[in-house]
């Protein structure tokens, strides 16, 4: 693989709905990749994968990313939004009594449970970044990358479904610097940092630095993004 600085810029339609303060962009490539390769399937995969236990999916053939790797560590920088600015919301979903005569089939039900199973009303808050442009930085096979994105990008973040997130949409351009790990001239992290991959950094935290996000076991101290650093190799 013939590794290239990539700058990948989306115009967003909506705002983004986050449950963090950024994305990881090697799992939004990644989420890409299974989908290419589980299709239709993908929901059902991904739910398997996370009952049988967590893969360090990057040695999965089907689903690589094309992304360039160092030590382990993904050159995929977390999301850079053009506003700083976060806006809370309630979301509510309740049946509509109009539509009770197509629920049963044939035989019409005097009672429709709200409370739970398919028909719950629900009221849910959601945290979202009214951005309009949303920059990630890479390092990796530039065909690959682009192969994921023309195919199967359409959203990013939470609450897709409720219009969160729709990129409108997006240009790649190629770089002479790599900015996927620490910015070349500020000197900061541009993606979560293991301090054991550093020689100085300031702020450090708790953080999961490798995909598959949710997993716990990959947390370690790291140097949030933003911070100082200065890379151990």
């Amino acid at each position: 693989m013939t590794a290239t600085n990539l700058q990948l810029t989306l115009e967003l339609g909506s705002g983004i709905a986050l449950g963090h303060p950024w994305l990881n962009g090697d799992g939004v490539l990644e989420r890409l990749a299974l989908i290419d390769h589980a299709g239709r399937e993908y929901d059902r995969w991904v739910a398997d994968l996370e009952e049988d236990g967590p893969a360090d999916l990057r040695n999965v053939d089907a689903v690589e990313t094309g992304l360039a790797y160092t030590d382990g560590l993904a050159h995929a920088s977390v999301s850079q939004f053009d506003t700083e600015r976060t806006v809370e919301t309630t979301l509510y979903s309740s049946y509509d009594e109009v539509r009770a005569h197509t629920v049963g089939g044939s035989r019409a039900r005097s009672k429709i449970p709200i409370g739970g199973g398919a028909f719950k009303s629900q009221m849910i808050n959601v945290v979202y970044r009214p951005a309009r442009q949303c920059t990630f930085y890479f390092r990796g096979d530039r065909e690959r990358i682009e192969y994921l994105l023309e195919t199967h990008l359409t959203d990013l973040g939470k609450k897709t479904a409720a219009g969160f997130g729709k990129v409108a949409d997006w240009g790649l351009r190629e770089l002479d610097t790599d900015y996927s790990l620490v910015h070349p001239t500020d000197g900061v992290a541009m993606r979560p940092l293991p301090t054991s991959a550093l020689d100085e950094w300031g702020d450090q935290q708790t953080l999961t630095w490798k995909t598959p996000y949710w997993y716990n076991e990959w947390a370690s101290e790291c140097a949030p993004p933003g911070t100082e650093v200065e890379l151990a190799w």
